[in-house]
């Protein structure tokens, strides 16, 4: 035991969020550890919305440009419930890929690096012992000065950290079909509102069909698995998806749209899901993961920090307006008022200075173009 070797940093999760931390931090030792094999299956829609600009931010992402499958959308439709309001023409609106094959090169490029080590292992246990974190899987112990925790919704590190695990109103909860069926459009379809409930729903054109979803937040009138079935009804009937239809996988989980009330201290940090990296006004993550995961691989480059406050800065910084008004306030109390006001907007005459104005503030809400990086591939709505 004495010779067991002390990593600079460990990375608990080997998702977007672990795998570019890892990509980033520089001339330190790094175990990053998973309770999965890679490549490995994600409940996730896999929608990377605005990555025509993503090689200008991530190298990593750059890298491996070209190498996944993709599935390019261009345009979508919006409903508030039921109802149609708009249109959105775009040049491109996002790529959806399958995480199964996009976390996984994203994990072997940070392993490309010679300070990155992986392995697989389920953290059960997190002690401190002489200024060392040990990490037990219950058989065996890895050790590191410091800690990524990049684990998700339920994640161990949070847990250490002294957060209480998240609740139902903490979240959005979502589910979703893999339909294998013929195209009837290459639209997105979203229905705010849908059924009544807090939340969203969404038709996503695939390669072999459509991904049909929803997600809310808080505690619904009936099961999430009534409501998709009955959106399921409702695009049928819309004739967005054919009669005759195969669903091919279900799944889902919560998405944290808070932030945890503790999320570092000077040597162990959350990351990604786990430190609430996910956008109240769409259930967006993979961008936000890979964002706040580069941060704080450069910000763990550097010598002499008070992490803690510097830190601080960085999820802040992410938080306001890019991903929430108010991070810390549940969401039902941020999107009840917002939806709301919107869709009494959205919904006057077509002409009206106050319809149109409304209609460009959700769109661009959605879709993170209210601010956009110099050259970029993309213009504001």
């Amino acid at each position: 035991m004495k010779n067991m070797k002390i990593y600079d940093i460990i990375i608990v999760g080997s998702g977007p969020a672990g795998s570019t931390a890892a990509y980033y931090i520089q001339d330190k030792s790094v175990l990053l550890v998973d309770k999965s094999d890679f490549p490995r299956e994600k409940a996730c829609g896999g929608g990377l919305l605005n990555c025509r600009d993503w090689s200008q931010e991530f190298e990593n992402f750059k890298n491996i440009e070209g190498q996944f499958e993709k599935y390019e959308i261009d345009a979508c439709e919006i409903y508030s419930s039921t109802c149609h309001c708009f249109s959105v023409p775009t040049n491109h609106f996002f790529d959806q890929v399958k995480r199964f094959e996009f976390d996984n090169l994203l994990l072997q490029e940070a392993l490309k690096k010679k300070n990155v080590e992986w392995k697989k292992f389920s953290v059960s246990e997190i002690k401190k012992e002489n200024g060392v974190y040990i990490l037990s899987d219950g058989k065996e112990e890895v050790r590191a000065r410091k800690i990524i925790g990049a684990d998700g919704v339920g994640s161990r590190v949070s847990r250490f950290l002294g957060n209480p695990p998240i609740t139902l109103g903490q979240a959005g909860n979502c589910l979703e079909y893999d339909l294998h069926c013929e195209k009837l459009t290459e639209i997105v379809h979203l229905f705010f509102g849908f059924r009544g409930e807090i939340g969203y729903a969404w038709v996503f054109p695939t390669k072999n069909g459509y991904y049909l979803g929803l997600g809310y937040t808080g505690k619904t009138k009936r099961s999430l698995k009534y409501y998709l079935d009955e959106l399921l009804k409702e695009c049928i009937a819309k004739k967005l998806i054919p009669e005759n239809y195969e669903i091919k996988k279900t799944f889902g989980g919560l998405i944290p749209v808070m932030t945890p009330s503790k999320y570092c201290s000077q040597n162990v940090f959350l990351c990604g899901d786990a430190a609430g990296m996910v956008s109240q006004w769409s259930g967006e993550g993979i961008y936000f993961a890979m964002r706040n995961g580069k941060k704080l691989g450069q910000l763990l480059n550097e010598e002499n920090k008070n992490f803690i406050k510097e830190y601080q800065k960085i999820v802040r910084g992410l938080l306001f307006w890019r991903m929430r008004l108010v991070p810390w306030i549940p969401p039902r109390f941020i999107v009840i008022p917002f939806c709301w006001l919107v869709f009494k907007f959205v919904s006057l005459p077509r002409w009206t200075g106050v319809s149109i104005f409304a209609r460009k503030v959700l769109i661009n809400m959605f879709s993170r173009r209210y601010k956009l990086p110099k050259n970029s591939f993309y213009q504001r709505f």
